[in-house]
């Protein structure tokens, strides 16, 4: 799974980082330059590669230590990051929103 980390990074001109965030300065898709059609096709099929590696029906969590799920999460995250961009690029939206998720106040 991580060749298609590296593979889709290599196509979107992305650096190869789990922790990528928007540059200082810039916006996110400042440094996609690259084929982001193809990175998120190759994101895609890496991830379908997960889900065919997973039990059916797969209803449990993915630890990030204990089994050395890193691969599982980085290509879920580049999917997921290069979803978010394609998805603001086509839809003309020049800032792409880079914040942690949390639960709404009540």
């Amino acid at each position: 799974m991580d060749t298609y980390t590296a593979i889709a990074y290599e196509y979107a001109r992305l650096p190869e980082e789990d922790d990528f965030s928007a540059p200082d300065g810039g916006t996110a898709l400042d440094d996609l330059t690259g084929d982001l059609d193809t990175a998120l096709a190759w994101a895609a099929a890496g991830v379908c590669v997960l889900q065919q590696s997973l039990p059916h029906p797969f209803q449990d969590v993915l630890l990030y230590g204990d089994n050395d799920n890193r691969p599982a999460h980085r290509i879920l995250f580049a999917y997921a990051l290069l979803l978010n961009a394609s998805t603001a690029q086509r839809l003309g939206i020049e800032d792409v929103l880079w914040a942690e998720a949390s639960p709404p106040e009540r």
